[in-house]
């Protein structure tokens, strides 16, 4: 848990204001989608989490809690790819 978010945080704030203005994107069903949410939401940075369509009901509702955007997908070969882009 922690150690998620405390790299999460950590590379956003590494990261330039251009490159943090352009938000960041994530592929996760469970605690670092968490994790990359709240860390973006305490830098003000648009966070986008891409997760698959049966990913855990709690921990989906508690990545938009903290300020995520969440788009579902199945587990198609290359799709996330395409959401993502």
């Amino acid at each position: 848990g922690a150690f998620k978010f405390r790299g999460a945080l950590h590379k956003l704030l590494c990261m330039d204001d251009e490159t943090r203005g352009r938000g960041v994107c994530a592929f996760s069903s469970g605690n670092f989608a968490q994790a990359l949410a709240l860390a973006a939401r305490e830098t003000g940075v648009q966070c986008t989490i891409i997760a698959p369509h049966d990913a855990p009901a709690v921990k989906m509702e508690r990545t938009r809690g903290y300020g995520a955007e969440l788009v579902f997908s199945t587990p198609a070969a290359g799709e996330n790819r395409e959401v993502a882009a």
